[in-house]
């Protein structure tokens, strides 16, 4: 047997033997039980605790208790303590593997200044009766019974995730989220609490990304300028046309004339550049989709090597491709209040988009920085999207658009971390960003918890 072959082989044996005992701890781990499936109120695990600033009030984030469920956190310099809900998923038992628990700042101050950062806590779990409510939220009820193979596929993801067996309690919990939780997707009456003025949003929409269910709407069929959204399009237009992202162009002032059709340079949001500077394709992309940068669209509408009209046609008959049938583009920037579409027409669009690996990851890129090749001029460009930039939500994609005639409008994808449910989320005509942020704030905190 050659040396390839042998390799193959044991590699072969190595898997098979991974895969049996992982399955052998399974059966072996009470925390799966139907008996089990909360952590045992009679344990108290020790460790680091942050904060964050979520949901206000007397709250925190756990991977080892599920939502709903009461705990008693002691800071053991103090001895001070604090009764929370936990209403979140975190922190990151692999980013984190000291923090047993974070806490929503109003908690973490009746145990110690929000300066210190961070501290070592021990946890107890109550009964429902044992504190006062902090939530109507309930303890999850256990498991009647057990499911093997949904059981034996959550720690096949788990394992695929983080490259290694589970180790301790933490990980347990998140192989029982994963077998249990799958089922329990969001439907329309989970989002029937939701209430969204005029002034928080013209037009919304919560699309269930798997199956096109509108599971929250709100003049969702209303054809309305759609702004910087429109660069969502344009920059999937551009990459179909398979660029090297790497190759050096020249910027070109004439890329800010069509500009000047809609506003005046100082009012439009550019990437500083001057006639000639050198830069790759790549920083044209990313300028254009993480800073919304009108100049940046324009050059690569040039290097696409389409003239403008029909770059203008592919980017319309993309959108027609992708069902969206009352949309429309004149320009590919957003400038122009005659880009029209609907919040039902652009989740169908985000949901197309999505799938194209650069957007998503370029989308989602919380800042961008690189130097123009020839003058060596560095520049750096931040996310438009606050959201992102806080980290709160474990975003796919990302744009924000904004005219006068548009307001403030936003569009996202997200995934349920436990159910793998993905949801698309668009919010038009909000009258501020911090309306617009605190809208998407409340559908997303409804869709991923």
């Amino acid at each position: 047997m050659d040396s390839s072959r042998s390799n193959f082989y044991w590699l072969k044996i190595g898997r098979l033997l991974f895969i049996i005992a992982g399955l052998i701890l399974i059966l072996a781990q009470p925390i799966l039980t139907s008996a089990n499936a909360a952590v045992s109120a009679t344990s108290s695990p020790s460790g680091k605790a942050s904060w964050y600033n979520f949901k206000p009030g007397l709250f925190a984030a756990s991977t080892i208790y599920p939502l709903g469920q009461k705990v008693r956190v002691y800071h053991l310099a103090s001895g001070k303590t604090v009764d929370v809900v936990i209403n979140d998923y975190g922190p990151d038992p692999q980013a984190h593997p000291d923090r047993v628990i974070d806490l929503q700042k109003e908690a973490f101050a009746q145990l110690a200044t929000l300066g210190t950062g961070v501290i070592t806590v021990r946890l107890e779990p109550l009964s429902p009766s044992s504190t006062s409510s902090a939530s109507n939220n309930k303890p999850e009820s256990p498991k009647p019974t057990r499911d093997l193979a949904k059981e034996r596929l959550a720690l096949q993801q788990f394992t695929k995730k983080y490259g290694r067996l589970p180790k301790n309690s933490a990980d347990w919990q998140i192989i029982n989220n994963l077998a249990y939780a799958a089922s329990s997707t969001k439907t329309v009456s989970d989002f029937k609490s939701l209430e969204i003025s005029n002034q928080d949003a013209n037009s919304v929409v919560v699309l269930d990304a798997d199956n096109n269910q509108v599971l929250w709407q709100k003049n969702a069929q209303k054809i309305v300028p759609i702004a910087s959204l429109t660069k969502m399009v344009a920059i999937k237009t551009f990459l179909d046309t398979k660029p090297n992202l790497n190759k050096v162009v020249s910027y070109r002032r004439q890329d800010e004339q069509e500009i000047t059709k809609y506003c005046a340079l100082s009012e439009a949001a550019l990437l500083k550049l001057k006639d000639g500077d050198q830069l790759k394709i790549r920083d044209l992309v990313y300028s254009a989709l993480i800073g919304s940068a009108n100049n940046a669209v324009e050059s690569l509408v040039r290097v696409s090597g389409l003239s403008r009209a029909e770059f203008i046609q592919k980017m319309n008959a993309n959108a027609k491709k992708w069902g969206a049938i009352n949309t429309k583009f004149v320009e590919p920037t957003g400038l122009s209040t005659d880009n029209v579409s609907t919040a039902k027409d652009y989740a169908l669009i985000l949901k197309a988009v999505s799938q194209d690996a650069n957007i998503k990851k370029i989308s989602t890129t919380a800042i961008y920085k690189f130097s123009t090749t020839n003058t060596k001029q560095p520049h750096t460009i931040k996310n438009t999207n606050k959201l992102l930039q806080n980290g709160q939500f474990p975003l796919q994609s990302s744009k924000t658009g904004y005219l006068v005639e548009a307001g403030h409008c936003l569009a996202m994808a997200a995934q349920n971390q436990n159910t793998k449910q993905k949801f698309i989320v668009v919010t038009l005509g909000s009258s501020s960003w911090s309306k617009s942020y605190a809208t998407a704030s409340q559908i997303l905190t409804t869709a991923l918890n």
